[in-house]
């Protein structure tokens, strides 16, 4: 079962880490939103069913709720820099500042997770997350304000980045297309209590047993478990903005709060043992 992994107690915080070996990640989400930074090694990224097989210099963006997981294919070292970023800081940074959450509404708008930097902007990036890691460090006078100031720079470039290059966002090359046609099917029929396996193979025209091995494949996980962990998040964005317990249950798919009790009780239960904290080593 996807579970929900991280902990993030301020508005951002930078994480570098270098590891070795093959390690298996299963699909997961968070709360907040993430920018991840790859360097080096041999992976992919699955996220939302799409897969990318990165490159050095690759942006990956996660939203909140988006499973999402590695995939490492050697011993490689495996070099990466993550960005765990609040959300709520994102749509307001301040007084005189535009919402920095653009860049992920424009990646989930256009449904590619991937930004590719090459030349000059890849070398601007580089630099300002190596400058952001050494303000990480800083302990000296105003360490915090220099440290928010080299963070919403790093923020800034991105936005920028996505919103005037739209070349810069990668096409996935290795997704299956039927798993694709899927999850977006799922997306726009989350709030169908009846949506299964069997409507959506028949409205992918391929067989139930084809499907489901496909998504399994590319995803990490069954049909039925995708469609759960979509509607438990739904569910509690909607019960954090104030909707009725009624109300939230049935806009995300659950025909009962008995059904959205036992779904979350489920996934608690199975999530636990493999519950991971937010450090360095045990971030993807």
């Amino acid at each position: 079962m996807a579970e929900k992994r991280g902990y993030l107690s301020g508005d951002f915080h930078l994480f570098h880490n270098v590891s070795t070996g093959v390690r298996s990640f299963a699909p997961h989400y968070h709360d907040f939103c993430k920018v991840f930074l790859f360097v080096s090694g041999s992976v992919s990224y699955e996220i939302e069913g799409q897969m990318y097989d990165l490159q050095s210099g690759d942006v990956v963006l996660v939203g909140p709720g988006m499973l999402h997981r590695p995939i490492i294919h050697s011993d490689a070292p495996y070099e990466r820099v993550i960005l765990y970023i609040s959300r709520a800081f994102l749509e307001n940074p301040g007084a005189e500042g535009d919402p920095l959450f653009a860049v992920f509404e424009e990646s989930a708008r256009r449904r590619q997770h991937l930004l590719r930097l090459e030349g000059a902007p890849r070398e601007a990036l580089r630099r300002q997350t190596r400058l952001l890691a050494e303000a990480e460090a800083d302990t000296g006078y105003a360490a915090g304000m220099l440290r928010r100031a080299r963070f919403l720079e790093l923020m800034v470039f991105l936005n920028r980045a996505a919103l005037q290059e739209e070349s810069l966002f990668a096409s996935e090359d290795t997704s299956h297309p039927l798993v694709l046609q899927a999850i977006s099917l799922i997306r726009d029929r989350i709030g169908d209590e009846n949506l299964n396996a069997d409507e959506l193979a028949a409205s992918c025209a391929v067989s139930r047993s084809r499907l489901m091995h496909l998504f399994r494949e590319q995803t990490g996980m069954s049909i039925g478990r995708y469609i759960t962990q979509k509607r438990l998040y739904l569910a509690r964005e909607y019960l954090e903005r104030g909707l009725s317990v009624s109300e939230a249950c049935a806009k995300s798919g659950f025909g009962s709060y008995s059904a959205y009790y036992h779904a979350r009780k489920k996934a608690g239960r199975e999530a636990s043992p493999g519950r991971l904290p937010a450090g360095p080593d045990s971030l993807e």
